[in-house]
C-alpha cells in the first residue's frame, strides 16, 4: 500500500470522526450516537451500481475493490471495520499501518474484526458455508452491540418499559432518558443482500435510527488533491474517446452514408472506453482502472430523452440533430460530456444552439465559492429568458449535480430548490439542454451540452479552461456543425468590400481582432468549409483540410484577442503598483534591483602590519597564498593586493632582464557622474567597491629583475591564487541562487520503489561509479550510489516529469525538469536523469556486410530485444508505483508519432511533444520547452522554396529584461523540415498557443528591447498582431505592389528590350530589333558587323546588370519577402532574354554565358560572308556536312548539330521558310557595307 494512501485514509477518517462527532448545531449526522455503513454481497457478472454505502468506502480506503461484504461500526471511542477473510487480506496493510501524521488528524483507534468459523472433519477441512455465514453473523452482531453499549444510553424498549412500571407504581414518571441513536443509510436496508448485511441491521432493529445521508454527502462533495487526480484522469479517458472515436466514426458515417443504427453506436462507443486501445490515452493512465459509467447514449430522429437514464434504441441514425452522452470511470471516480451534432442546420437551431452556449457559461460563472447551487440555475434562466421567452420553458429541471465516486450526488443537484452552498473542490456535471424544440423544416429536436468542471479554489469562477476537465471536447457551433448539401453555396457575398465585418474600430480584413476579443471573421466561413458532400471520398480529405485550416485561423484569432486582453490588464496592474513601463530595475526574472556588491572589509586580509607573513622579502613581489594576496614592493615598502583586485598578469623578457606586470580591475569612467563605488565595471563580479573621491586609482604595475626566478615563481602563484578564488566565488554564486528546499523524509516503515542498476545524468563520476538505485520516498525521490553519494529531488520541486521507453534509441530513461536548480557534483542544474542502457552502441569500421542468417548476430538482436523490453517494463512500473505514492505526480511520455526534426542548439535532434512540452531527452544537455511558458510563437523562413523552417517561442515573461545567467526571453528551434509545419501549427493551436508566420528570420533581441521601452504603445498598437503576415498584405495589397515596383526602379538600371536597339540606325523594314520573337533574334545574329556590335554591346551589358542584380538579390539585408519577390521576378526577365536554361549556362565557361546572353556567339563556326548571302540554303546546308566530314565529324547525327550552330544556337524563324532557287532573303538577312578593318569578305575561323 502506497503512503499517500496511508495518509489520505487516515486524514479521511479523522474527517468522518471530527464530522460524527460535532457539535448538535454542526452535526450534519443528527447526532448519532453510533454510525454504521453497510455494504452487501455483490455477484462476479453484477454491478453495484451507484449506492451511498459502496462511494463512502471507496472514500475512505481510496480503492474500488474490495468494498463489498463489509461494515463499519464508528463510535467517538473506536472504529470497527468487519469484513471477509479475503477483503481483510487486502487491507489489512492500511487498515493496520499507523498515522503519518496524528497530530494533524487524530482519529479514535481502529479495530479490524474478521469471522473465523470452526472447522470440524479432517484437519486442514475448510468449514462450510452455513458455518462461516453464522459466525460473520455473530462477530458483526457482537461488534455493533459492543458500540451501542460503549454509547451509554438505553435501548429504546428499555427506556418505555420504565416508563411502564412507573405508572403502575401510581409513581412520577421518571425523565425519560435520552435513548441511543443510530446513524446509518436508511434508503439501503432492504437494497443491500448477504450476511453482513442482514446481521448488521438486524443488530440494531430495535434503535432508534437516523439517516446519514446528508453528513455522508458532505464529506465527500469536497475533493482532495488525489481525488482530483483521479477526476482529471477520467475526463481525459472521455475526451480521447469523444475525439478519436465518436467524431471520427460520426463523420464517416455521414460522409459515406453508411446505416448504423444507435444501439450499435453505443456499443462501439462503450468498447473504446472499456479497451481503450484505439484512441490516444495519455500516458499515466492505467488500463485496469478504466470503466464506463454507464452505458453511452446516441439519439436523433426526433425522439430524445435528456435524463442521464436515457438509453439508445434501435433506430438508424438520423442525419439531422445527434446527441452523444457518455461517461467514463477511473479508479471509481466518475467524468461525463455531452454533445450535440447538427447536421443539416436552419437558421434557428444555430441561433438557439449559441443561447444555450450562453447559458452554460453562465452556469460556469455561476460556480463561485459562497454562492449557493440555485443561482447556478437562476443564471441560466436569465440568459435564456434574455433570448427568447420560449426557451426558459424548454430548460430541463436542473443544469447538473455534484460529481465525484457517485455519478450523480443527490444534495448537489443545481436546480432552483437547493440551498447547499459551492465551495472550493467540489466537482460538478454541468448540463444545460432544451427538450422538445420545434422547427419548420427539421421538426422536433432538442439540443444538449454537458462537461466536468471543478470549483478552483480563491473565489475565482470555474470557466477557465483548465478548470472544465472536458474543454478538450470542442463545442462551438462551427465544430459541432455539418453541412451536407453539395449545391450550396459557399459563403454569402460579403457586403462590406473588405473580405469580413469591420471590427468596433472600423477595420476591415480577415484575422484582425479587437481588445475584448471580438474575431473578425465571417460566420459563415467556418460553416461554408465544413461541407462534406457525399459519395466523394477523394474530396472529402482535401475538404477536411481547409476545415481544419479554417477553423485553426478562427481559434488563433481568439487567442489573439484573448492575448492582447491579458497583456492591456497586465499592463494596468502594473500600473496600478506604480511601476513604470520598461523599467524592471535590472531585476527581470532573476530578481528585482542591482545585487549589493562586495566592500573593502569584506576583502581585509591583515588587522594590521605585525600580521604580515614572515616570508616576506624587502623589494620583492610576494604571494601569500593562505592570506590570498600580493606583495608589491613600492619605494621600499611591501604593499597587499587581494587577488580579487588583480584583473590579469603578464611576463615578458627583454635582453637580460625580466619584466612582470599586474593589471588592476579599473572603475568605469563613463557618463557624466565620474568614478565611484557604483561605476565598477559588470565584468568584474567579485571586484570589491571602493571610493575614489579624487578620480585617482591604480591601473598597473610592472616590475623589473635581472633574475627571472621569484618573478617566474610569482606570476604562477598569482595565476593559481586567480583561479582558486574564480571557482570559489563561481559556487558561491551558485548557491546564492539556489532555493531553499526542504529535506526529504526517508521511508523506512513501508516498502519504497526501487529502480536498480541505473545511472544519473549531469554524472557524479565517470564508468561504474556512476551506477547506483533510485528510491521513491514519502515526499521525494533519492538517487543512491555507494561510490558517488547522493542526490535528492523532492516532489514539491518537479516541474515535469517525463518517461521515455527505448524504442529506437540505446537508452531508456526518466527525466525530471526542476522549478528550481539543485547543486549535482558542485554545478546548477535544473534536469536530472536516470537511466540505462539497453545495447551497445558500436561503430563497424570495416566495410564488411554481414551475412543474412549469422546466427551469433541474431541471438545478439534477440538479447537485445528481450533486454530492451525488461528494461522498459521495469521503468514502466516505477514510474506507476511513483505515482501512486504521491498523486499530484505524473509522468509525461513523448509522443513519438507527432515527433520532428530540429536543432535547438547547434546539432540537429529529434523533438517529440508531449502533453504541455516538447522535449529531447537522449541528447545532453537536454532540451525541454514548457508550453505553459510560452506567450507567443513564431514560424520563420517559410516559404515554399526552402526545404526548412524555424520555429520560435517568446516567453510569457518578455515584458522584463532578461538577467545575465538567468533565463532567456525566447528560443528557436532552426532547420525543421517544411513536411512538419502543418503538423505543428495543430498541435500549437490545440495547445492555445497564438503563432504567427513570416518569411524572414528576426532579431528577437532588439525587437523585444523596443517593445520593453514602451509596452503602452505596443499593446495600444495591436500587440503582437504586427507579426501577422497575412493581415500586413491583405491591408495593403496595392500599396505593397506600388512599393515593389519602386524598389525595383530604385535598384540598378535595367535596361529594356526596346532600349537596346533605340540608337540602331536601321532602315530596314523587316528588322525587328525590339522583339523576342525566333525571328527578331535570328535577324539580329545574321545582322553586318557594325549594327551586329553595337546591339551585342550594350545586350552584354544588359545581361551583366541583370545578372548582377538577380545575384545580390537573395543577400540583402532587409525585407527578405520582398527580395525574394524582386528576385523570382527579375530572374525571370532575365532568363528570358538571355536564352538557355540555367542547367545549360552552368555547365558553360563564364564568357560562353555572356556571349550567349548578348546573342553574338557562334560557338567557334563559320559565319556567312557576303558570297555566300545569295546562295540557296540547301547548298549550304550540303556544303556544310561535307565540310564536317572532311574534318571527320559524325554525318548521321550531327545534321541538325550543323544547323543549329550555323545559326548561331537558335531556331529559324517560325512561319518564315528559307527561299530557294537562288532568291535572297529580304526579310532575314541583308548586306551592308563593312566597315574599314572588319575583315568582311573572309572567313572568320576560332
Amino acid at each position: 500500500m502506497s503512503v499517500a494512501t496511508i495518509a489520505a485514509f487516515h486524514k479521511r477518517l479523522s474527517q468522518l470522526c471530527k464530522a460524527f462527532a460535532a457539535a448538535p448545531a454542526e452535526n450534519t449526522f443528527r447526532a448519532a450516537d453510533v454510525l454504521l455503513v453497510v455494504t452487501g454481497a455483490v455477484g462476479e457478472e453484477e454491478d453495484a451500481g451507484y449506492l451511498k454505502s459502496y462511494a463512502t468506502l471507496t472514500w475512505l480506503l481510496s480503492v474500488s475493490h474490495d468494498v463489498y461484504e463489509m461494515a463499519v461500526v464508528a463510535t467517538p471511542k473506536n472504529v470497527a471495520f468487519v469484513t471477509t477473510p479475503v477483503g481483510a487480506s487486502a487491507l489489512a496493510g492500511l487498515l493496520n499501518s499507523d498515522n503519518p501524521d496524528a497530530a494533524a488528524h487524530p482519529h479514535p483507534p481502529v479495530v479490524l474484526r474478521v469471522p473465523t468459523a470452526p472447522k470440524k472433519g479432517a484437519p486442514g477441512a475448510a468449514a462450510s458455508a452455513a458455518d462461516a455465514s453464522a459466525a460473520a453473523a455473530t462477530t458483526i452482531k457482537g461488534v455493533v452491540k459492543d458500540a451501542l453499549a460503549a454509547a451509554g444510553k438505553p435501548q429504546v424498549a428499555d427506556a418505555a418499559a420504565a416508563a411502564a412500571a412507573a405508572k403502575d407504581a401510581k409513581e412520577a414518571p421518571p425523565s425519560p432518558p435520552p435513548h441511543r441513536v443510530v446513524g446509518l443509510l436508511t434508503s439501503e436496508v432492504k437494497v443491500h443482500d448477504g450476511v453482513f448485511a442482514k446481521a448488521a441491521f438486524g443488530a440494531v432493529a430495535g434503535e432508534a435510527t437516523v439517516n446519514a445521508a446528508e453528513g455522508l454527502s458532505r464529506l465527500l462533495a469536497v475533493k482532495d488533491s488525489m481525488e482530483l487526480a483521479r477526476l482529471r484522469k477520467a475526463a481525459r479517458v472521455t475526451t480521447a474517446v469523444f475525439r478519436f472515436k465518436v467524431t471520427p466514426v460520426l463523420e464517416d458515417t455521414l460522409d459515406k452514408d453508411k446505416p448504423l443504427r444507435h444501439n450499435a453506436f453505443a456499443d462501439v462507443i462503450e468498447r473504446a472506453i472499456i479497451e481503450p486501445s484505439s484512441v490516444r490515452l495519455p500516458p499515466g493512465i492505467r488500463k485496469e482502472n478504466i470503466d464506463a459509467c454507464y452505458a453511452p447514449i446516441v439519439q436523433s430522429g426526433g425522439v430524445y430523452n435528456l435524463l442521464p437514464s436515457a438509453q439508445s434504441d434501435n433506430h438508424k441514425l438520423s442525419a439531422n440533430c445527434i446527441l452523444v452522452s457518455l461517461g467514463s470511470r477511473y479508479a471509481g471516480y466518475c467524468s461525463n460530456a455531452s454533445r450535440t451534432f447538427l447536421v443539416d442546420f436552419t437558421t434557428e437551431q444555430r441561433k438557439n444552439y449559441e443561447t444555450l452556449l450562453a447559458a452554460q457559461e453562465a452556469v460556469l460563472a455561476a460556480l463561485v465559492p459562497g454562492k449557493k447551487l440555485k443561482d447556478a440555475y437562476a443564471a441560466a434562466v436569465g440568459v435564456l429568458a434574455k433570448a427568447e421567452r420560449e426557451l426558459e420553458g424548454r430548460l430541463g429541471k436542473n443544469v447538473g449535480f455534484g460529481m465525484g465516486v457517485e455519478f450523480r450526488e443527490s444534495a448537489l443537484v443545481l436546480n432552483p430548490r437547493n440551498e447547499h452552498v459551492v465551495a472550493a473542490g467540489m466537482v460538478f456535471n454541468v448540463s444545460v439542454g432544451l427538450s422538445a424544440l420545434k422547427d419548420k423544416e427539421k421538426g422536433t429536436y432538442a439540443l444538449l451540452i454537458a462537461d466536468t468542471v471543478v470549483v478552483p479554489d480563491g473565489g475565482g469562477p470555474a470557466v477557465k479552461p483548465e478548470h472544465i476537465l472536458t474543454a478538450g471536447i470542442r463545442k462551438s457551433f462551427s465544430d459541432i456543425s455539418y453541412n451536407l448539401d453539395p449545391e450550396e453555396e459557399e459563403a454569402p457575398a460579403d457586403t462590406n468590400g473588405s473580405g469580413g465585418r469591420k471590427d468596433k474600430h472600423g477595420a476591415g480584413g480577415s484575422g484582425s481582432v479587437d481588445v475584448d476579443g471580438a474575431v473578425d471573421l465571417t460566420e459563415e466561413v467556418g460553416v461554408a468549409a465544413r461541407r462534406r458532400p457525399r459519395r466523394n471520398a477523394s474530396a472529402a480529405g482535401d475538404e477536411g483540410a481547409a476545415l481544419e485550416e479554417v477553423k485553426r485561423r478562427k481559434h488563433q484569432a481568439e487567442l489573439e484577442a484573448r492575448l492582447l486582453k491579458a497583456g492591456l490588464s497586465r499592463l494596468a496592474g502594473a500600473k496600478s503598483d506604480g511601476s513604470s513601463d520598461g523599467e524592471d530595475g535590472g531585476g527581470g526574472r532573476g530578481g528585482k534591483g542591482k545585487k549589493k556588491g562586495k566592500t573593502m572589509d569584506e576583502f581585509r586580509a591583515y588587522t594590521d602590519a605585525s600580521k604580515y607573513p614572515t616570508a616576506l622579502k624587502p623589494r620583492q613581489v610576494f604571494v601569500d597564498m593562505a592570506s590570498e594576496c600580493v606583495f608589491v614592493p613600492i619605494s621600499g615598502v611591501p604593499v597587499p593586493f587581494h587577488v580579487s583586485t588583480i584583473k590579469n598578469a603578464s611576463k615578458s623578457d627583454e635582453g637580460s632582464h625580466t619584466y612582470l606586470r599586474i593589471n588592476f580591475h579599473l572603475p568605469s569612467t563613463a557618463g557624466t557622474g565620474g568614478v565611484g563605488a557604483a561605476a565598477v565595471s559588470a565584468s568584474a563580479a567579485s571586484v570589491p567597491s571602493f571610493p575614489v573621491s579624487n578620480g585617482e586609482f591604480v591601473k598597473e604595475l610592472s616590475f623589473r629583475s635581472s633574475n627571472s626566478v621569484n618573478l617566474n615563481d610569482a606570476l604562477r602563484k598569482i595565476k593559481e591564487l586567480r583561479k582558486r578564488v574564480t571557482v570559489r566565488e563561481t559556487e558561491a554564486k551558485e548557491k546564492e541562487s539556489l532555493v531553499q528546499q526542504a529535506a526529504l523524509v526517508v521511508d523506512r516503515t513501508a516498502r519504497v520503489p526501487t529502480l536498480s542498476d541505473v545511472s544519473l545524468r549531469p554524472h557524479l563520476a565517470t564508468g561504474k561509479a556512476n551506477t547506483g538505485s533510485l528510491e521513491a520516498h514519502t515526499n521525494g525521490f533519492r538517487y543512491r550510489s555507494l561510490r558517488s553519494g547522493n542526490v535528492d529531488v523532492l516532489y514539491s520541486n518537479i516541474s515535469n516529469a517525463f518517461f521515455q521507453e527505448a524504442d529506437k534509441e540505446v537508452i531508456v530513461c526518466i527525466h525530471f525538469h526542476l522549478r528550481h536548480a539543485i547543486l549535482v557534483k558542485g554545478k546548477k542544474t535544473k534536469d536530472v536523469q536516470v537511466y540505462t542502457e539497453v545495447m551497445e552502441s558500436a561503430v563497424k569500421l570495416d566495410d564488411k556486410r554481414r551475412r543474412a542468417f549469422d546466427h551469433d548476430e541474431l541471438e545478439e538482436e534477440q538479447r537485445e530485444r528481450e533486454m530492451k523490453n525488461r528494461m522498459n517494463k521495469a521503468f514502466l512500473r516505477f514510474t506507476r508505483d511513483a505515482e501512486e505514492r504521491c498523486a499530484p505526480l505524473e509522468f509525461d511520455m513523448p509522443y513519438r508519432d507527432l515527433g520532428f526534426t530540429g536543432a535547438p542548439r547547434n546539432e540537429s535532434v529529434l523533438l517529440m511533444p508531449t502533453v504541455s512540452c516538447i522535449v529531447d531527452l537522449i541528447a545532453w544537455p537536454p532540451f525541454v520547452l514548457n508550453l505553459e511558458d510560452v506567450e507567443v510563437a513564431h514560424f520563420e523562413r517559410v516559404s515554399f522554396q526552402l526545404r526548412n523552417f524555424d520555429l520560435v517561442f517568446v516567453f510569457k515573461d518578455f515584458e522584463n529584461a532578461p538577467v545575465k545567467g538567468g533565463p532567456p526571453a525566447w528560443t528557436r528551434i532552426s532547420t525543421i523540415p517544411m513536411t512538419d509545419l502543418i503538423g505543428l501549427k495543430k498541435y500549437l493551436d490545440e495547445q492555445q498557443i497564438k503563432y504567427y508566420e513570416g518569411s524572414a528570420n528576426i532579431n528577437w533581441d532588439v525587437t523585444l528591447k523596443t517593445i520593453r521601452q514602451d509596452l503602452e504603445g505596443f499593446y495600444a498598437d495591436g500587440g503582437w498582431h504586427f507579426l501577422d503576415m497575412d493581415a500586413g498584405e491583405s491591408s495593403g495589397g496595392e500599396s505593397g505592389d506600388a512599393d515593389e515596383g519602386s524598389a525595383e526602379g530604385d535598384g540598378a538600371y535595367e535596361p529594356s528590350d526596346v532600349d537596346d536597339f533605340d540608337d540602331e540606325d536601321d532602315d530596314d523594314d523587316g528588322y525587328s530589333g525590339g522583339s523576342d520573337s525566333s525571328e527578331g533574334s535570328y535577324s539580329d545574329s545574321e545582322a553586318s558587323n557594325e549594327s551586329g556590335s553595337v546591339a551585342s554591346g550594350r545586350r552584354k551589358k544588359s545581361a551583366a546588370v541583370s545578372n548582377g542584380r538577380n545575384g545580390s538579390a537573395g543577400g540583402t539585408p532587409g525585407s527578405a519577402g520582398a527580395a525574394a519577390k524582386a528576385g523570382r521576378g527579375k530572374s525571370s526577365r532575365g532568363k528570358a532574354g538571355g536564352g538557355g536554361s540555367k542547367s545549360d549556362r552552368m555547365k558553360m565557361s563564364a564568357k560562353d554565358v555572356r556571349q550567349e546572353l548578348a546573342g553574338s556567339s557562334d560557338e567557334g563556326e563559320e559565319e556567312l560572308d557576303s558570297s555566300e548571302e545569295g546562295e540557296d540554303w540547301e547548298v549550304l546546308e550540303e556544303r556544310a556536312r561535307a565540310d564536317d566530314r572532311r574534318k571527320g565529324r559524325g554525318d548521321a547525327s550531327d545534321e541538325d548539330k550543323g544547323k543549329d550552330r550555323r545559326r548561331g544556337g537558335k531556331a529559324p524563324p517560325r512561319g518564315k521558310a528559307p527561299p530557294r532557287g537562288g532568291g535572297r532573303r529580304e526579310s532575314t538577312i541583308r548586306s551592308k557595307p563593312a566597315p574599314r578593318g572588319s575583315g568582311a569578305g573572309t572567313k572568320r575561323r576560332r
